[in-house]
């Protein structure tokens, strides 16, 4: 339903309403979650975070005209004789208040939700299943990576009857978020990407990623809705076997979907062929990914059978294949897996915007894939994993000890905290390793020997989590070279 008075609002959340009964009647233009961006006429949700609380922003939200705000009842027990000149909806949680608002909007529609969940790959996978479908859908897509308990509602809110499909990131950091978000859009599609090392501060272990992941098709096998399992990792194969209606994937012939990956192209970049064996809607798809690295084939495969469940035809799924490209925030400078080519001629392999153990692997691989010139060399450039708990040290020296058995790394370079266990490690492993390391606690001296080191035939992964801010690093090399112009 579209919620357009506060008696509505009232109805969908219950709870206590401060406020003469007759201001019931008054509309709502929206729903706003910020103060910054709040339009009037627009109900005001005071949703506490980690770093803020918004009802330290309810004389703001009434200044900017909002029709009501609704608060927590802890909140309102201490401050019920606030004179706020502002209706009030009494909730015991606004986060959990937004989703049932969201849940409400959602029921609006009788259209495919697509949900995208998993340890890493997410965002790309969601773009590029977004891009697929957008060739013959109107499509709703999570911007960026709003994929949170307050993301994902403000999503769905967007929903409109031009809308013929949404696919929507969901993503955790604790147990019992992916449940809340399934409960807030009601997911008709799902897919789980991987299960990997993620968030270990808090879900405890792969066992506990897997749990929690694993909500996604626990929601669909209940709901008789789709999943979508990549055969070739075999928790996500585990977690899909209870489902009523899989659409399995695979480098084998096991899937219902097979994808082989072919050459990389300079960008390091693969072309991929999908065959159908077990489906009849299309017979193959061939493409040139513009993504670098092999292990976006089995982006490309899910996006492939997610586009042809829905129905599009082979030839628009080609188009949306290789019309994507990976984005990088102008604004912020950070990205995932974006290749910049810098006027030296150099490239930046510019993967910024967030680690864990899982994407660090497949990052370096890349980079381990890109082809150079015999002249050139492969740079890594690492910052810590952050949110791993009690297993930091453990999966950074693993780092160290996975660059020390590549043979195509030429030098790395470290930096952060954790990361010195992973340049120990590579001064500690069996065989010599090739690799150079180095090992830096300051950024601005990383850069600057990284700009005396770095030549125009070289390739550069930059990589670390968001925390460690390292499309810095990525900044300092193009700064240093405008310079020399």
């Amino acid at each position: 339903m579209r919620i357009s008075t506060i008696q509505q609002l009232h109805d969908i959340l219950g709870g206590e309403y401060a406020g003469a009964a007759a201001s019931l009647r008054r509309g709502i233009k929206g729903i706003s979650t910020d103060t910054r961006s709040l339009k009037k006429g627009e109900a005001f949700l005071a949703i506490k975070g980690e770093n803020f609380d918004g009802h330290n922003f309810l004389t703001e939200a009434v200044r900017k005209g909002a029709s009501v705000g609704v608060v927590e009842h802890d909140w309102y027990l201490v401050n019920a004789r606030k004179k706020l000149k502002m209706p009030l909806i009494v909730v015991r949680d606004t986060l959990d208040a937004y989703g049932r608002i969201a849940l409400a909007h959602r029921r609006s529609f009788k259209i495919p939700i697509i949900a995208v969940a998993g340890s890493s790959g997410k965002t790309s996978t969601k773009e590029m299943i977004s891009s697929v479908l957008e060739q013959k859908f109107n499509v709703l897509k999570t911007e960026k990576n709003f994929n949170n308990r307050i993301g994902v509602p403000a999503t769905i809110l967007k929903l409109t009857k031009r809308h013929d499909v949404a696919v929507v990131e969901i993503g955790t950091n604790m147990p019992g978020e992916i449940g809340a978000l399934c409960r807030a859009i009601e997911p008709t599609h799902g897919v789980i990407t991987n299960i990997g090392h993620e968030h270990l501060e808090l879900l405890q272990s792969i066992d506990g990623v897997a749990e929690e992941e694993g909500t996604l098709f626990k929601w669909l096998t209940a709901h008789g809705g789709t999943g979508f399992v990549n055969l070739d990792d075999d928790i996500v194969k585990a977690l899909g076997q209870g489902l009523a209606n899989p659409v399995t994937y695979s480098r084998t012939k096991r899937g219902d979907y097979q994808v082989k990956v072919g050459r990389l192209n300079e960008g390091g970049a693969p072309g991929i062929q999908v065959l159908s064996h077990k489906r009849k809607s299309i017979k193959q798809v061939k493409a040139q990914l513009n993504t670098p690295g092999k292990h976006t084939a089995y982006n490309a495969a899910v996006a492939v059978a997610v586009g042809a469940t829905l129905g599009v035809p082979a030839t628009k799924i080609r188009k949306g294949l290789e019309e994507y490209r990976p984005d990088v925030d102008i604004s912020q400078g950070y990205a995932r897996l974006a290749m910049i080519r810098l006027e030296d001629g150099g490239r930046i392999l510019n993967d910024t915007y967030n680690a864990n153990p899982d994407s660090m692997r497949v990052a370096l691989e890349t980079l381990a894939g890109i082809k150079i010139s015999k002249k050139g060399s492969r740079i890594a450039v690492l910052a810590d994993m952050a949110e791993l708990g009690t297993y930091a040290s453990e999966e950074h020296r693993k780092v160290g000890e996975l660059i020390a058995e590549m043979e195509k790394i030429d030098v790395a370079i470290f930096f952060g905290r954790q990361m010195r266990y992973a340049y120990e490690a590579i001064a500690l492993a069996d065989q010599p390793a090739r690799v150079t390391s180095f090992f830096f606690r300051k950024k601005d001296k990383l850069i600057h020997v990284l700009n005396n080191l770095r030549t125009s035939k070289d390739i550069v992964l930059v990589k670390g989590s968001r925390s460690m801010k390292m499309e810095e690093v990525v900044e300092g090399v193009i700064t240093e070279i405008i310079g020399h112009q």
